[in-house]
């Protein structure tokens, strides 16, 4: 990961997975970042993740646990949050 000054970190894991569409390789990345950045974050702070695509992003706000929000309902509620479905 790359820290700035801001709080931000920038975090280069998931892209070869997402590039090579190694949907496997990028959950595995997705949890280390989770376990290893997002966990390291103060409680008292909620972190954002923000996931870049090809055709557009989001910005997923945890409580903690951004896997689990990931998986939560169906196979496909990915695609709600996705494409910013309400």
């Amino acid at each position: 990961p790359v820290a700035s000054d801001d709080n931000t970190v920038i975090d280069h894991s998931l892209v070869e997975p997402f590039q090579t569409q190694d949907w496997n390789g990028w959950l595995n990345a997705l949890q280390e970042l989770d376990a290893n950045v997002l966990a390291a974050i103060p409680s008292h702070t909620q972190p954002e993740l923000v996931l870049t695509g090809h055709q557009g992003f989001v910005t997923l706000k945890s409580e903690r646990g951004i896997l689990a929000k990931l998986r939560r309902g169906t196979n496909t509620a990915w695609k709600k949050w996705w494409t910013n479905e309400r």
